[in-house]
């Protein structure tokens, strides 16, 4: 049964509103990572807005202008060196934040955890949420990201549900979690596969990756073919190659899990997909 978009909208409102139940703060500040590029500009005030006026305990705000094009990689990681909280959540410069959700994705974020939001299209009219669910993202053989869009009915989701990738464009970690694993590898180069490098590193070093049902984040995205800044294709495809061969052979720093232990508790999700053929090939 294909369900219409107005439908849809409604489960994800019954759902929103059935998760969204009172939480008390575990206590920690969380420190907000802001890189920006030029054509997001515009979009800061608003989205530092959004952050500041949906946290419900005590936040930072740092955001760095990529003035030259350094891409996310080192702004993300200067940032961290810098930030005062325990937690650190790295936020697009085009996003809006729903109720208390630093709150929420702080109780669930424990030390060798990253913990994401459910992912709506932000509607940059109303600088607020279009309805619309992405659900958990599964890794395609080349190791790209492949969203799952209705991958369990609203009633059904747990609070936490773990998802075997992210994005990238919103996510929490403690701080020296970040840090003790090495910030993000800058040698992968400006844009791309930040999402990739974060949820591999996490699941096979023994960790979780988590998405927080309760917590939206409406995100602008944009078609590929219409992204305004330079992406130098070839660096980025081989940064998706060589983070997944290095996790695919076993050689991951501090690798506790093979890689086949993550297809498999996504295997319903992937039959499809024969990972240990694809990293023959690279």
């Amino acid at each position: 049964m294909h369900l219409n978009e107005e439908l849809l909208k409604r489960s994800a409102a019954v759902m929103r509103a059935r998760n969204r139940k009172p939480i008390k703060d575990v206590g920690g500040m969380v420190s907000v990572l802001i890189p920006c590029c030029k054509w997001d500009k515009e979009y800061l005030k608003r989205t530092i807005d959004s952050v500041k006026d949906a946290a419900g305990g005590e936040i930072e705000i740092l955001s760095l202008f990529d003035k030259h094009e350094e891409g996310h990689r080192v702004l993300t990681n200067r940032m961290a060196n810098k930030a005062k909280g325990k937690y650190l959540f790295r936020l697009d410069a085009h996003c809006a934040m729903s109720p208390e959700w630093d709150l929420r994705m702080k109780e669930s974020c424990k030390e060798n955890s990253v913990i994401v939001p459910m992912l709506d299209v932000l509607d940059t009219k109303t600088w607020g949420f279009s309805g619309k669910e992405n659900g958990i993202v599964v890794l395609t053989p080349s190791f790209r990201n492949k969203t799952i869009l209705h991958w369990k009915d609203s009633r059904d989701r747990n609070i936490e549900e773990p998802t075997m990738s992210i994005i990238g464009c919103a996510y929490m970690i403690q701080r020296d979690t970040f840090l003790e694993r090495g910030s993000l590898n800058e040698g992968y180069g400006k844009w791309g596969a930040g999402g990739l490098e974060v949820s591999l590193k996490t699941w096979l070093t023994g960790g979780d990756v988590i998405i927080r049902t309760d917590v939206e984040c409406a995100h602008l995205f944009r078609p590929d073919n219409h992204t305004p800044f330079k992406i130098n294709k070839a660096i980025m495809d081989k940064a998706y190659l060589d983070i997944g061969k290095m996790w695919a052979s076993g050689n991951g720093p501090d690798q506790k899990r093979p890689l086949s232990w993550l297809v498999n508790m996504f295997k319903e999700y992937i039959p499809e997909l024969n990972y240990k053929e694809n990293v023959k090939k690279i």
